[in-house]
């Protein structure tokens, strides 16, 4: 091996065993990160590959009129990139919106100040790329009518599964944690609880459905409407 195969060989490695550690630590990558650790990986994997004798080829003729040939580190970065492995070694996008470990600490209680809103959950600063949300929606308005804080409310997806609800006075909020995924009234949607002692529980439905809001105020009870959803992105 010579010195350029040798350097090409050490960077490889290193930036290979960083890559990795990156990914478990992560635990819970976005899918624009998975993308992107993907192919790092595919890069680095293809470095190392680039350094060690021997032929190894590929052919894909999904395409007739356009079949594909590489040789070499090419093939093993198209491999890499193909297979995915920051997201075998990482909880998946999906289940990410439900799972607490993914959604991080939330604020608990109702009728929260906005002072006690973390900077990271506040939804001035962050919202939830419709992308990146897999056909739930990021945020909405809606009227409520009971109280004395009826108004419009704004809801925002802060982050993948964690909910901020803003009252009329924008002084107070709510969080709320997506629990999963549930079909109610043949729609599928996002069932979501406040965090506190209540256990309030709330369906969003997906996009491409009606915008009808559904509340559970106990567990195991029937769902009642709630308000329409409106300004929904």
């Amino acid at each position: 091996m010579n010195k350029r195969d040798s350097i090409l060989f050490i960077t490889g490695s290193v930036g290979l065993a960083l890559l990795v550690l990156a990914t478990l630590l992560i635990g819970c990558p976005t899918i624009s990160q998975e993308r992107t650790l993907n192919i790092a990986l595919g890069l680095m994997s293809a470095l190392i590959a680039a350094c060690i004798p021997g032929i190894l080829g590929l052919r894909i003729d999904a395409l007739p009129a356009l079949p594909i040939q590489a040789g070499g580190g090419i093939v093993v970065f198209i491999l890499v990139v193909w297979f995915r492995p920051a997201a075998l070694a990482s909880e998946p996008v999906e289940l990410q919106f439900s799972n607490a470990s993914c959604q991080g600490n939330v604020p608990v209680g109702k009728e929260i100040n906005i002072t006690k809103l973390p900077p990271a959950l506040d939804p001035t600063q962050q919202q939830l790329k419709s992308e990146s949300a897999l056909g739930r929606p990021v945020s909405f308005t809606f009227n409520y009518t009971f109280g004395e804080y009826a108004g419009s409310r704004r809801w925002t997806q802060v982050k993948p599964g964690v909910w901020i609800e803003m009252y009329p006075n924008e002084i107070l909020f709510s969080a709320f944690r997506e629990v999963g995924q549930q079909k109610l009234f043949n729609c599928m949607g996002t069932v979501v609880e406040r965090q506190d002692s209540s256990h309030l529980k709330i369906f969003i439905p997906n996009k491409g459905c009606d915008d009808k809001l559904w509340f559970n105020a106990s567990s195991g009870g029937e769902w009642a409407y709630l308000g329409e959803m409106k300004s929904v992105e």
